[in-house]
């Protein structure tokens, strides 16, 4: 990124887009468990309040 800023050049922010997105890979794989918990648990959350408005909002109840 250093580079980048020094040198603004393609090649330069071209290799630090490549190299920022091997390093969110890494980190994505290194982190998957704890990602795919969350996720989960937002889904559950989402899910939660989607049937409690949908039943607020029924007429048929």
């Amino acid at each position: 990124m250093t580079l980048a800023m020094m040198a603004p050049h393609p090649f330069t922010i071209g290799a630090v887009v490549v190299f920022g997105g091997i390093y969110a890979g890494a980190k994505i794989v290194e982190h998957w468990d704890g990602i795919k918990e969350g996720a989960g648990k937002a889904w559950d959350w989402v899910n939660d309040k989607a049937k409690k408005a949908a039943k607020k909002l029924n007429p048929f109840k």
